[in-house]
């Protein structure tokens, strides 16, 4: 029998396919750099957060992502960003590409559900489970 402890220990997420692969990524607003020189691969099955002080450019890198870098025009998006091996940028459907990777911002929702629930309430949608 297993544990809820056990369970619970880290597992190498390495062996499985990469999901969301970033290289050299840098970001700009004019003359400013946000972010440069991210690389980072997040794996199926591993649950990814970005943390860091106001400022640091998360919320920039989330856009990056989610290409809502398309909304400002002075947002400059350099290096490679992939998505199930397909880069992104190519992608030409965005709004399908945003029903695949969640972006959950720091504001209020304003729905009235658990934090639990709001976060599933996107892939319940969709009929995941």
């Amino acid at each position: 029998m297993v544990s809820a402890a056990t369970d619970l220990q880290p597992r190498d997420m390495t062996q499985n396919p990469v999901k969301l692969g970033v290289r050299e990524l840098r970001i700009g607003y004019g003359e400013t750099t946000a972010i440069e020189g991210v690389n980072l691969d997040v794996h199926e099955h591993e649950i990814f957060g970005i943390i860091g002080p106001a400022n640091a450019g998360k919320t920039s890198f989330l856009k990056a992502v989610n290409r809502m870098d398309l909304f400002n025009s002075e947002m400059k998006v350099d290096g490679q960003i992939t998505f199930n091996g397909v880069d992104i940028s190519r992608v030409r459907n965005v709004y399908g590409l945003r029903r695949r990777i969640g972006v959950v911002f720091p504001l209020p929702v304003g729905l009235p559900l658990s934090i639990y629930d709001n976060v599933a309430l996107s892939p319940r949608l969709r009929g995941e489970k």
